[in-house]
């Protein structure tokens, strides 16, 4: 029973030259797609136009002098609120040393009036004391 491999299991041999085919098929027509065309790349038209050096040299002045400008009234500005800020804390201190004051004298008032009372106690007791020891004198 020797014989040609091909004869003895027809089924794989049918397969694999199927198989053959597919594959001999697929790298034909990888092969012959057409590859897209790449245009060259256009140049970017550049639309320049001359300028006077004078010109550019004027128009750079002027806004460095808007710049300044600006940098002055930002300065200035910034000068106004530090003032104001020294201002709103000269007041604050002002109020705050000025409620000081009132606060110390209406303490020192305060202390005056309670030594009025015990002065005034003091001398109520005095006079009781008194008019006692005249009552036991008299009696």
């Amino acid at each position: 029973m020797t014989g040609h491999p091909a004869r003895l299991h027809p089924g794989a041999f049918l397969l694999s030259l199927c198989l053959h085919l597919v594959l001999l098929g697929l790298l034909l027509t990888r092969i012959e797609a057409p590859e897209p065309l790449v245009s060259p790349a256009q140049p970017e038209i550049i639309e320049a136009v001359a300028v006077d050096a004078a010109g550019v040299d004027h128009a750079r002045q002027r806004v460095e002098k808007q710049r300044q400008q600006r940098l002055r009234e930002q300065q200035a500005a910034a000068a106004r609120e530090r003032e104001l800020e020294a201002q709103a804390r000269r007041r604050a201190d002002d109020e705050a040393a000025r409620e000081s004051r009132v606060a110390d004298e209406e303490a020192a008032r305060q202390t005056a009036l309670k030594s009025l009372a015990i002065q005034k106690r003091r001398e109520a007791e005095q006079r009781e004391a008194t008019a006692e020891r005249q009552r036991e004198a008299e009696a």
